[in-house]
């Protein structure tokens, strides 16, 4: 038996590059216009780099949209994060491109079983996660970097003193304690020192 027998396929049933096969040997296999992608459908003007990504699944193969671009799996829509599965029989529309998937007996799609992380809520957490991850250490990076220069600028201090006395309650109390107490030390003497003179 040879080795394509064995390999499940993306093959284009409908568009430009009609009666084209792409073997799907791992996955993610991304669909688009990039020479990049696996199923590269570079005569279909409709098509973007990186169009569509697809997942093995039991039986078949979970598609998404890229970046949110136009997905279709049997006529309704995939989104970033909401999949839709294609399974032998059924069609993929890309662009201006169809597609249908051609699965082998030891193929990917029916050696695969579905994992939690595969669902779409796994996805959306996993996608979240690194997003939050790549974001946050560059903030905090640029935060850092921000105080060490702003911590030596007296103005920076003062306005972030009059800020933390405005919207940080606790903060307020610290310094009219603070206030308070030097009152009583410095002014209030002073004060009860020059009642006295006219007494």
């Amino acid at each position: 038996m040879s080795p394509r027998a064995n390999t499940d396929r993306l093959v284009v049933i409908d568009g430009p590059e009609d009666g084209t096969q792409f073997p799907i040997v791992r996955t993610p296999l991304y669909a688009g216009s990039d020479a990049g992608c696996q199923a590269n459908l570079r005569l279909d003007t409709a098509i973007h780099p990186y169009h569509a990504i697809v997942t093995a699944v039991s039986g078949g193969y979970r598609v998404r949209s890229a970046k949110g671009y136009p997905v279709y799996v049997n006529g309704k829509r995939a989104g970033i994060v909401r999949s839709r599965i294609l399974r032998p029989g059924g069609e993929l529309r890309v662009g201006h491109t169809t597609l249908t998937v051609d699965l082998a007996p030891d193929g990917l799609a029916r050696r695969t079983r579905q994992a939690l992380h595969d669902s779409d809520l796994g996805w959306a957490i996993r996608k979240f996660s690194t997003l939050l991850g790549k974001n946050t250490w560059s903030w905090a990076k640029g935060m850092g970097y921000t105080l060490g220069q702003a911590a030596t600028n007296w103005k920076f201090i003062a306005l972030a003193a009059g800020l933390g006395y405005v919207f940080y309650p606790p903060f307020q109390r610290f310094v009219n304690s603070v206030l308070l107490h030097i009152h009583y030390r410095t002014t209030y003497p002073l004060s009860q020192q020059i009642m006295n003179l006219f007494d």
